[in-house]
C-alpha cells in the first residue's frame, strides 16, 4: 500500500502540474489578462512544492509521514477548490500557485522519503515504481482535463480536479508508522529524522 501510495501521489502531483497548459488558454481568455502574466500561475505552481521542501521537511519530521500527508492533501485541495472563487489572476496565483503549491509539497516529499525506509531489499525497484507516477500523471491528466473542460468549462474541471486532489490525503492515511510504540516514546526521534 505504501508503494501505491507513494505512486498515486506522485501522479496526481505531477499531472496536475504539467497540465496546466491545458487549463492556461482558457485562464487568458476568461480573465483578459496578458500571457505573461497568466503564466506566473503555472510558474509559481510548479516551483512551490520545491521551494517549500525545507518546510515540508521539517513538517513531516515533527509529524511523521501520515499527518504531513494528509494535511498536505487538504491544503492543495483547499488552494484547488478556493480557485472557484478567484476574480483576478493575482489571486488564482495566490490560490492556486501558493497554496496548492505548498499543500503538495508535503505528499511530493513524502513520496520520495517514505519508500526506501518500508523497503529495504528491491529498494531501487520500489523507488522506480514511485517515481513512475511522475510520467503516468501528465499522461492521464492532460487529456483527462481536456475532457473535463469540454464537458464542465474551466471552473467544473477544477471543481473535479480538487475532488481527485483531495484523494491525495487518502492515500496519506495508509502511512502508517513502521513502529507507532516506539514513535510515542521518542517523538523527536522518528524515522523520518534520518532521511529528511
Amino acid at each position: 500500500m505504501i508503494l501505491f501510495s507513494a505512486f498515486i501521489f506522485n501522479v496526481i502531483v505531477d499531472g496536475c502540474s504539467y497540465s496546466f497548459g491545458v487549463l492556461y488558454t482558457r485562464l487568458v481568455k476568461d480573465f483578459k489578462s496578458s500571457r505573461s502574466d497568466t503564466a506566473w500561475i503555472g510558474s509559481v505552481f510548479a516551483s512551490a512544492p520545491l521551494l517549500c521542501g525545507p518546510v515540508a521537511s521539517f513538517v513531516t519530521n515533527r509529524n511523521g509521514f501520515q499527518k504531513a500527508s494528509i494535511f498536505g492533501g487538504i491544503i492543495a485541495f483547499i488552494g484547488l477548490f478556493s480557485i472557484l472563487f478567484a476574480p483576478s489572476v493575482e489571486i488564482l496565483c495566490i490560490t492556486f500557485g501558493v497554496i496548492g503549491g505548498i499543500g503538495f509539497s508535503l505528499p511530493y516529499l513524502v513520496s520520495s522519503v517514505i519508500v526506501p525506509i518500508y523497503f529495504h531489499r528491491k529498494v531501487a525497484l520500489a523507488s522506480g515504481v514511485a517515481e513512475c507516477g511522475s510520467g503516468v500523471g501528465p499522461l492521464i491528466c492532460t487529456p483527462l482535463l481536456e475532457y473535463l473542460i469540454s464537458e464542465y468549462g474551466w471552473r467544473g474541471a477544477i471543481l473535479i480536479t480538487a475532488g481527485i486532489v483531495a484523494n491525495t490525503a487518502v492515500c496519506g492515511a495508509v502511512n502508517i508508522p513502521l513502529n507507532p510504540s516506539s514513535e510515542k516514546k521518542d517523538e523527536g526521534n522518528n524515522d523520518t529524522c534520518k532521511y529528511a
